[in-house]
């Protein structure tokens, strides 16, 4: 199976938005998702024979990006999706001088925060009751690039 990572466009907006239902209880609509495009939000997508099978949306502000969402298609978990996305998000914000990226997972999401402390973040605090359905407090990691 050969995963490649591209750089999203909007045409690729269906596909991300298929994801975010599949993997948010609160999913963006394609209107938020096609909205982000034209707000300094840049989005990498994960391709296996032609279906988007994971994606990472990244919002930039001045010399950081936060992460908004990381999700990987059910059937493609486990398999260094997610990492390979970090990775280009990473070498992007490198090529830009992004000097940090931040994030937030939920503060049951361990594999999550495994995931990205392994690629160099750290946990840098706590936003209480930041989740809803259930409701959940949010670590807050950021990595320096």
């Amino acid at each position: 199976m050969e995963i490649e990572i591209l750089k999203a466009t909007k045409a690729d907006t269906d596909g991300i938005s298929r994801l975010e239902g599949m993997c948010f209880n609160h999913p963006w609509t394609k209107d938020d998702i096609l909205s982000s495009f034209d707000n300094s939000t840049v989005f990498f997508i994960a391709k296996c024979e032609g279906k988007i099978v994971g994606y990472l949306g990244m919002q930039i502000t001045l010399d950081g990006g936060f992460i908004t969402n990381v999700a990987v298609d059910t059937e493609f978990r486990r398999q260094g999706i997610a990492s390979k996305l970090i990775e280009a998000l990473t070498h992007f914000c490198e090529s830009q001088s992004i000097a940090t990226i931040s994030l937030e997972v939920r503060r049951s999401n361990l594999p999550s925060q495994q995931l990205y402390l392994k690629l160099g973040f750290i946990n840098v605090g706590v936003r209480k009751n930041f989740y809803r359905d259930p409701k959940e407090d949010a670590i807050i990691m950021t990595k320096q690039v």
